[in-house]
């Protein structure tokens, strides 16, 4: 009885490992933000912005996990998943609950040097609004990057 109560318990389980797969970790997006910090450490903000914005590049873009860039001024530079976003300037862009993103990202990154900012956003994976929590740091004087986790 217990081993079929185990092997059912498994068949309901199974698709729910394969939904948490799809979606990208805490701990997988801190670790991409850092692969940027080392690129920009060892070749500058310039590589790190043509990096980002090369959609081949698989090290700054995983299933829901992308890479953004920013300037603490405020404007977009490199953006993972919607390049129509580059050149934009992110200070007036307000999520779905009024929070200021572009706004917190930047003073998470100038004040703090990291950390983790809360909002909704649009996952380019489901296409639907969903909370998000972005992990940023800042890139030397002028810059910050992020990388996101959807939740549900």
């Amino acid at each position: 009885m217990l081993q079929k109560m185990m092997f059912v318990m498994a068949l309901v389980l199974a698709p729910l490992a394969g939904l948490a797969a799809e979606r990208g970790s805490a701990d997988e997006a801190a670790a991409m933000v850092e692969h940027v910090v080392t690129l920009f450490d060892a070749e500058g903000i310039e590589a790190v912005i043509a990096a980002v914005g090369d959609p081949s590049n698989a090290t700054f873009r995983d299933r829901d996990l992308y890479v953004i860039v920013g300037e603490l001024g405020g404007n977009l530079v490199a953006h993972g998943a919607n390049s129509a976003l580059v050149g934009r300037n992110l200070d007036g862009m307000k999520d779905a609950n009024g929070v200021l993103v572009g706004v917190e990202l930047q003073k998470t990154a100038r004040e703090d040097g990291a950390g983790w900012v809360d909002y909704v956003w649009p996952n380019p994976a489901t296409k639907k609004i969903e909370s998000k929590s972005t992990r940023v740091v800042r890139l030397g004087d002028s810059h910050y990057a992020g990388v996101g986790i959807y939740k549900d």
